[in-house]
């Protein structure tokens, strides 16, 4: 019997503004009003009946009855194998240990092609469609989450209140290979971007609020410091200040598709806002205002 992998993938499925395509990598986008929820008279339902508080079920933990050991590669440049809290503390619920094989993206596809598979997870936000096609849809290596859902009631309820998050995971075979991420571009870490307080201290700068106090930020530091302050650790429309840059010249929050409201799929790229976004950064950069390296 062929040992099955399990894909721990955290694909990109942005239910609110960016969805990826069912088993592509296209990225969709989908504004959604704010549902308006039906209101009860809840007093006046629950007045006679007792109050229930769900409590865990202490005996489902440990998950094994013995020390048992989970091998997970997981695909990155950085060494995540050491101080994860969070699996720490699933090893101590739980019961399980995992193992960790550090590997960079440009070596997975001969990794995956030398068939000597010593991992039971693939831990990789990243994974194309054509790897899961081959080692999934096609090659059976990869675990069918459909196979395991009755265990997986968080993931059924995920699917529930997300129903284009299940799209966007399952395949042409009606298979599930990797698990959906729901993130909220406006608030998900990745369009976060950080500043260094005590520089702008130093320089007597206060915190920009526009596109205008930005730009004379930037030009007061420079003038002050002598060298481009603006050093992003990531300059993409879908990251960090590229996120916030490009989301400050118009409505849209993604810069590939978009819903534009009636249903209509719209590639942003083409818009009015990307354009002005774009001469924004070309300002900056020509002015060195903006670390010459992006």
């Amino acid at each position: 019997m062929k040992k099955k992998v399990v894909a721990l993938l955290l694909g990109l499925v942005m239910t609110v503004s960016v969805m990826t395509g069912c088993g592509n990598d296209t990225e969709v986008s989908k504004n959604t009003e704010n549902a308006t929820s039906e209101t009860k008279n809840v007093e006046a339902e629950t007045a006679s009946k007792p109050t229930e508080v769900a409590k865990e079920d202490d005996s489902l933990y440990p998950l094994v009855d013995e020390p048992t050991t989970i091998k997970i590669l997981y695909v990155s440049t950085f060494d995540f194998s050491k101080g994860r809290i969070v699996w720490d503390k699933v090893s101590e619920i739980t019961g399980l240990d995992f193992e960790w094989t550090i590997l960079d993206a440009e070596t997975l596809p001969v990794y995956l092609a030398g068939g000597d598979w010593d991992f039971d997870v693939i831990h990789y936000k990243y994974l194309d469609a054509t790897t899961i096609n081959d080692y999934g849809v096609t090659g059976g290596k990869f675990a069918d989450y459909n196979d395991y859902l009755e265990y997986m009631p968080n993931l059924q309820k995920t699917f529930e209140d997300y129903p284009e998050a299940l799209k966007a995971v399952k395949e042409a075979n009606g298979a599930i290979y990797r698990l959906p991420s729901i993130e909220i571009s406006a608030t998900m870490t990745q369009v976060r971007p950080y500043v260094r307080t005590d520089v702008l201290e130093a320089a007597g700068v206060k915190m920009p609020t526009t596109t205008d106090e930005f730009y004379q930020a930037l030009k007061t530091l420079k003038e002050k410091n002598g060298v481009a302050a603006f050093c992003p650790t990531n300059l993409s429309e879908t990251e960090y200040w590229g996120a916030m840059l490009y989301s400050s010249f118009g409505p849209s929050v993604n810069p590939d598709f978009e819903d534009d409201g009636n249903g209509n799929v719209v590639f942003m790229r083409t818009s009015d806002q990307y354009k002005h976004y774009l001469e924004f950064m070309n300002k900056l950069y020509e002015e060195e205002l903006i670390d010459q390296e992006y």
